[in-house]
């Protein structure tokens, strides 16, 4: 009785690590098309802003400072 009661835990565990170990790569993989999302707009943003939207000759220049 008492092996098996521990080989149940064992099992139970086992799941557990599993369904986390699942959990975990899901959400990553949501993660990365998020980002990948994120880089997509600015790229797309870059290609519609120009220097004239800045008010300067300077271009981008004073965005990223």
């Amino acid at each position: 009785m008492n092996n098996y009661a521990t080989y149940t835990l064992e099992l139970e565990a086992d799941d557990f690590y599993d369904q986390s170990y699942h959990l975990y790569q899901q959400v990553t993989e949501q993660e990365n098309m998020e980002h990948e999302g994120l880089i997509y707009l600015f790229k797309e943003w870059l290609d519609l802003v120009g220097p004239s939207d800045f008010g300067n000759d300077e271009g981008l220049e004073g965005v990223f400072a």
